[in-house]
């Protein structure tokens, strides 16, 4: 498809929704991909040589898991894939649909933002979609799948809701909002008139996703990329934690998202992605490289803690995966509690997905129990890894 026809694609596509379109490149990067469900060969996990940001992992009423991904490269190359398992994790469907919007016309990558199953059951598959590596915009889309136990799931056709790209799964709040974190970088100048909403900022969402609205957010000094979690604290207050260069800083609201305080160190860590979250139980989890207030320099030492002061303080300490360049943690937890961590490993040599299967009880005494799975295989790509 040539330029033109494209861009006059794009002016159609945006006309009812509420998305402005103007005559630039950056454009291209508003249509919407398609829904590749048939994906093999071509997309086959032994054809592929890179994985890496494992998007999330989500357990469904059925008991299937679904794990997110991106393939492609860490630049403009990237794509996104999803796999499932119906065995607890213990083997993996090859790629079951690919999310990738490249076109010869177009460099537009997608890359895995979060997975998350609602209370309703459905699935909901965030990414961000950007022309090249960041075209100073991009944008948040997602695609939603009603029947993810089914034999043939169905998936609906992408929706974009904002800028920016999704770090984190949403949260429900008490009152039954939506809150759904979402980071927009700098923009070295593109879009100036997005500069007053660039950090890591909220959408909220009033009808379970139908609608979505930017809500507010939070300039924290040193950003690197953000990547935040939201929490809702017992006092009605969200707790929001972010990746700086500095380590884990955060921010509180008092008025569900809109308004944050001034933001302030809360832990030391080196420059990469942490993952919080709240478990059934209300006590937190927290995954991090090293024990809870230490920077051990490289990524190595993943480790689960948990709180039952609302973060005040961590206990317990059950270390997930020790070596080097395992990094990128990301959770959910199933109705009978067991709790799930995907991670990437050696992005570019091995292209390890890999996976915790653990409870509550391993983490608060800080050592696996029989039934627990440590540095399970989600899927391994690469092909030094294959010869």
């Amino acid at each position: 498809m040539r330029k033109s026809a494209i861009l006059m694609a794009v002016s159609m596509v945006l006309s009812c929704s509420g998305v402005s379109a103007g005559d630039d490149i950056q454009d291209l990067a508003l249509l919407p991909v398609k829904v590749n469900v048939n994906p093999l060969p071509q997309y086959s996990v032994k054809n592929l040589d890179f994985a890496m940001m494992c998007g999330g992992i989500a357990h469904t009423q059925g008991k299937r898991l679904w794990a997110f991904w991106t393939a492609g490269g860490d630049s403009g190359k990237a794509f996104t894939v999803l796999m499932h398992s119906d065995d607890n994790g213990e083997s993996w469907s090859d790629v079951d649909v690919v999310l990738d919007a490249h076109e010869p016309d177009r460099e537009c990558k997608t890359m895995g933002g979060c997975l998350w199953t609602d209370p309703d059951g459905r699935l909901w598959a965030f990414y961000g979609q950007s022309m090249s590596y960041f075209d100073g915009r991009s944008g948040t889309w997602y695609v939603r799948c009603d029947d993810p136990d089914a034999d043939k799931p169905v998936w609906s056709d992408p929706v974009r809701i904002w800028h920016g790209s999704a770090t984190n799964t949403p949260i429900v709040l008490n009152n039954g909002k939506w809150l759904l974190p979402v980071t927009l970088a700098d923009g070295g100048g593109k879009f100036p008139e997005l500069d007053g909403f660039r950090g890591a900022d909220v959408l909220m969402s009033p009808d379970k996703g139908k609608t979505w609205e930017y809500y507010g957010g939070v300039r924290f000094p040193h950003p690197d990329y953000n990547e935040h979690s939201i929490i809702e604290l017992p006092d009605g207050r969200v707790w929001m934690t972010a990746r700086t260069s500095e380590g884990i800083w955060q921010s509180f609201s008092s008025d569900e998202g809109r308004t944050w305080t001034v933001p302030s160190k809360y832990l030391n860590h080196n420059k990469t992605r942490h993952l919080i979250m709240r478990f059934s139980s209300g006590r937190l989890l927290l995954v991090k490289h090293g024990n809870p207030d230490e920077n051990p320099g490289k990524r190595v030492r993943m480790t689960a803690f948990v709180s039952d002061d609302g973060g005040k303080t961590w206990r317990g300490g059950l270390e997930l995966d020790e070596r080097k360049n395992a990094a990128y943690p990301y959770g959910c937890q199933a109705e009978d509690g067991t709790i799930y961590i995907v991670y990437d490993r050696n992005r570019d040599n091995y292209g390890e997905i890999l996976m915790a299967r653990i409870s509550e009880e391993s983490i608060a005494e800080g050592s696996p129990r029989p039934e627990d799975g440590l540095k399970m295989i989600v899927t391994k790509v690469g092909r030094k890894q294959q010869k």
